[in-house]
Parts: structure tokens; sequence; C-alpha cells
């Protein structure tokens, strides 16, 4: 035994995540837009979870309208909105329509006998957003790490991993402690109203949309601009075509559903 390990190329680029200032600033502007995108989309399942529970058909109607608008919006619009205006901006106004859902939360709380159609419409906006989110932050994603890897000097893949994997912590962790936030307020003040708690992640929501201002911005290529209507064009040749889709797709009903009862 010589002590000697093979050495994994991943690993040592991660290693040397600091190699250079325009790679460090590169990497913490991510580390940002992840925080970011992750506080809102924290802030967004625990309301699906509380007004679920809380509301019974009314958080049911919302949850609904959520996942049925983020459909079809990734399916359709959202590609469009990335088209014209890029990545971030594309980022900043997923962002902010995502906050609708704890803003109409919120006022349902407060006035709960007349503002129904506002958290079911807000639910609906809100799931307009996550769809115009999840799209433009895969562009995002994509223009990140080609700028990292170009200024460490290290293949595209290896780029891709390490973000990948500090998106998928830093994601994990707020949505974790965005659920366990009305727990522990609740454990502090039992007596607290439950508006004032939607509130709060309200403003939450509304701060990651306006702190989304300050990232970079990456101009959107011609192959990136393709790519991103490809993905619809994929989308509909893989249920049309691929003959596993009729054995996966029941998979995916019954998570939907599951899902809806676990919230």
């Amino acid at each position: 035994i010589t002590g000697r390990r093979n050495k994994d190329p991943v690993t040592d680029d991660v290693l040397k995540i600091a190699r250079t200032p325009a790679s460090r600033a590169t990497y913490n502007n991510f580390l940002l837009v992840a925080i970011l995108v992750s506080i809102n989309y924290g802030c967004t399942g625990s309301n699906i979870s509380i007004s679920v529970a809380r509301f019974g058909e009314t958080g049911a109607w919302q949850s609904g309208a959520f996942f049925l608008a983020l459909t079809l919006s990734a399916m359709m619009g959202a590609t469009y909105v990335v088209k014209q205006y890029g990545g971030k901006r594309s980022m900043v106004i997923g962002l902010a329509l995502l906050c609708f859902y704890s803003l109409g939360t919120t006022v349902y709380t407060a006035f709960e006998e007349v503002a129904r159609p506002y958290a079911i419409i807000g639910a609906a906006i809100g799931g307009i957003g996550a769809g115009i989110l999840w799209t433009s932050q895969g562009v995002y994603f994509s223009q990140s790490a080609d700028q990292f890897a170009n200024e460490q000097q290290i293949p595209v893949e290896h780029a891709t991993s390490m973000l990948a994997g500090t998106f998928g912590f830093v994601f994990l962790t707020c949505e974790m402690l965005m659920r366990l936030l009305s727990t522990v307020i609740l454990s502090l003040n039992p007596d607290i109203q439950w508006e004032i708690i939607f509130a709060i992640y309200t403003v939450l929501a509304v701060s990651t949309a306006v702190g989304m201002v300050w990232a970079n911005e990456y101009p959107i290529t011609t192959s990136q601009e393709q790519a991103v209507f490809k993905k619809v064009e994929a989308v509909f040749c893989l249920l049309v075509e691929d003959s596993k889709m009729k054995y996966l797709v029941p998979f995916s009903l019954a998570l939907g559903f599951g899902n809806a009862f676990v919230n």
C-alpha cells in the first residue's frame, strides 16, 4: 500500500474554486441567486402546505390552481419570456409573480369571508411565476456554468457539477428553514395571528425578488435561445413518440396526487 489515491478531476476543480478573483465573483453571484430562489420558493412551498391544512377546500383550490398554472406556463409562455428578457430579468419576473401566492394567502387570512377569489387568483399568478422562474433558472444556470468554466479554465461539465451541488444544498436547506419558520414563530409566541405569519412569508418573498435585481446579467446567445424553444418541442415529442411514456406518466400522476395529500 503506497498511500496514494487516484485523483478525481472534479474534486480537484472544486478545491480550486477560489483560483481567480473573477471566478470567485461568479461563484458568489451564483450562490446569491441560489439563496434568493430557494428562499422565495421555500416561502411558497410553506404557504402551500399551511393553506391546504388550514383552509380546507380553498387551500385545495389554491394548490390546484398553482400547479396547473405552473405546468402550462413552463410548457408554453415561459420560453417566450426568457427569449424576450433573458435569464436574469425573467427570474426577477418569476420571483415577483411567485410573491402573489403568499400575498393572496395573507389577504385571505385577514378577510376570509370575501377574499377567497383573491387567494385562488394569487395562487394561479404564483404558478405562472414558478413556470417562468424554473425555465429562466435553467438558462441562468447554464450561463453561470459557462462563465465559471472559462474563468477557472476547467471543463464545463465540472463547473456544472460544482454549481449543481451548490444549488441543491442551498435549495434544500432554505426550503427546510422556511418550512420550520412558522413552527418556530408559533413556539415562541403561540398567540400570534396567522395573518402575521403569512405576512412574514410575503415580506421574505418580496425581498428575494428585489435582491435579484443586483445579480449579474448574462446576454442570452443564439444557441441558448434555440435550446429554450427546443425544450417545448422535446416535451411533446417524448409524450407522443416515446413508448416508455405510457408507463412513466401514471407514476407522475400518482406523485402529483400524493403530493397534494402530503401538503
